[in-house]
């Protein structure tokens, strides 16, 4: 009996591949079960080889009747693999999904079914969408276009045309975005017209539903995948277009092992696919406008809101020799007492969630560092727990310094929490919403935005969460708490990202038909870079 031989990748710390026997022929894809160091093992088939000088394992068990990652899936994976530097065994074990990584693992069965005709629909443009629309339905094969929109100016509306063209040639979409809080409202708008052609997949589902959505990317079931960085591998069948939506976002960039950049991964994807990719964002990363510059990429525009939306006022609040109740100027509580009483809501951006973020004892200068990251923790009053916002480690509360006999640890800082106690108390009368991380993974994001969205008048306290994407069009002031949060940091990216950050939170003001308004908070409102923010557009910045 003739024997076949295979390179097998296993999810281990070494570089390169092991190489097995098998009595049947294999192809490149499989999942196969092996005995390594004394223990079973699920590898991936990676390469059919020769046969070695050397004695070889048999594999003991083929799990499937078919490829679980395709040519141009595992071509990217090894581009991960050698660009990034890291076994290719652990990078195909982190993008397989959890379901398939156990040697009990269900067996996948070829199921190919017939997906839900294309709906026929008619979007209403404007003649700057309509624009930006048509020079993207020309993109063919592997074509990486930069869409540059200013906030509120419909690029959700251009990606459901574009989605509508590749569905009606039978082709797929993969579409990224850079936070799960905006895969439900992404979801539930596109499922309103695509219906069940939609999926998402994201580490917040289960392992069940990821692999279910897997398998019916690759069946071809489901044709527009939402998802973020992780979704990037989605095996999806005859792709046609990837779409990376806030492409300048630093969530697209893994720090754990394997690192990996999901918008770069997504481009290099395009290319073996041979597909148009579309970059999108109303403040693009610096690079992305540079290779715009330089012709590698398209450049389309969107310069102007949609409907009767402005781009609203930004103005400099100088806190130097002001008062300051919790965080915020007298004139600032003015400006939001007067929106309150016109009817309208107001959005206050504090990027700290917790209730106190330093916390110190004042005899000998000691503070609660985390034990993994060796960083401070945060106060959070909730849940009466100091907690590492790199690792996720928490410790119950205390009081006691845990190095001298002082028996009064201080708190300094506001956080989310802290800010939406101190407003109760300054505006009684209306009511205060806070979503930040802490709140959004124990309610559904949508259900929390069900309350500003019926037009009541209130105050929202949020984190970035809220500055990405979300549309509540009865906000017509933004508070920019700490307009200094970026001037003085150690990253070169600095500038770069206060403007975008500065920028992508000024767009949730005055997106509906009243005007919109921004006041960021300053102690050196001279500052080029703030001045640059206020009496520039981002283009300009950049």
């Amino acid at each position: 009996m003739s024997k076949f031989f295979y390179n097998i990748s296993l999810p281990l710390a070494v570089q390169g591949t092991f190489t097995y026997s098998s009595d049947i022929r294999l192809e490149i894809g499989f999942r196969v079960l092996v005995d390594f160091s004394n223990r079973e093992r699920i590898g991936v088939v990676i390469k059919k080889v020769d046969k070695p000088a050397f004695k070889t394992l048999k594999i003991k068990k083929v799990f499937d009747d078919f490829e679980i990652f395709n040519t141009n899936e595992l071509a990217l994976l090894h581009w991960i693999s050698d660009y990034y530097h890291f076994p290719i065994g652990q990078v195909i074990d982190n993008f397989m999904p959890p379901y398939l990584r156990k040697a009990n693992a269900v067996e996948l069965q070829n199921n190919d079914l017939v997906s839900e005709a294309v709906p026929d629909f008619d979007l209403d443009l404007t003649s700057h969408q309509e624009k930006a629309f048509l020079a993207l339905k020309q993109l063919k094969g592997f074509d990486p276009c930069l869409l540059y929109g200013v906030t509120g100016s419909g690029k959700t509306e251009i990606y459901i045309k574009l989605i509508q063209e590749q569905l009606m040639t039978n082709q797929s979409v993969l579409m990224l975005i850079p936070e799960i809080s905006l895969a439900p409202q992404m979801v539930k708008r596109l499922k309103k017209i695509f219906g069940e052609l939609v999926a998402y997949y994201h580490s917040g589902i289960t392992n069940l539903n990821r692999w279910k959505v897997w398998r019916d990317a690759r069946n071809g079931n489901k044709k527009i995948i939402i998802g973020t960085r992780s979704s990037v591998l989605m095996p999806l069948k005859n792709l046609g277009l990837i779409i990376v939506d806030e492409e300048h976002d630093s969530s697209y960039k893994q720090n754990e092992m394997p690192c990996y950049s999901a918008r770069d991964t997504a481009i290099y994807k395009a290319k073996l696919h041979d597909c148009p990719v579309v970059l999108a964002s109303a403040t693009p990363s610096l690079e992305s406008f540079n290779n715009a510059k330089l012709k590698k990429y398209a450049l389309n525009k969107l310069e102007e809101r949609v409907s009767e939306a402005s781009k609203p006022k930004l103005e400099l609040i100088d806190l130097r020799g002001k008062e300051i109740i919790s965080g915020l100027a007298t004139n600032t509580i003015a400006e939001i007492k007067k929106e309150l009483t016109n009817g309208n809501q107001v959005m206050i951006f504090q990027n700290r969630r917790g209730y106190s973020p330093v916390v110190v004892c004042e005899s000998c200068g000691w503070s609660p560092n985390c034990p993994n990251c060796d960083v401070r923790m945060v106060y959070h009053k909730q849940t009466n727990k100091y907690s590492c916002h790199h690792c996720g480690y928490a410790e119950n509360y205390f009081q006691e310094c845990k190095v001298c006999p002082n028996n009064e640890l201080s708190f300094y800082g506001a956080g989310t929490e802290k800010l939406e106690e101190s407003l109760r108390t300054i505006f009684p009368d209306f009511p205060i919403l806070r979503i930040d991380s802490d709140i959004s993974y124990k309610k559904d994001l949508n259900t929390l935005l069900a309350q500003p969205l019926k037009g009541d008048p209130m105050i929202l306290v949020g984190t970035q969460i809220l500055a990405k994407g979300h549309h509540l069009p009865d906000i017509t002031l933004v508070v920019i708490l700490d307009g200094d949060f970026s001037l003085y940091s150690l990253d070169f990216r600095a500038t770069e990202r206060m403007n975008q950050l500065i920028t992508q939170v000024s767009g949730r003001s005055g997106r509906g038909n009243k005007s919109g308004k921004v006041l960021i908070q300053t102690f050196v409102p001279e500052h080029p870079s703030l001045e640059k923010v206020v009496d520039s557009s981002y283009e300009t910045l950049a």
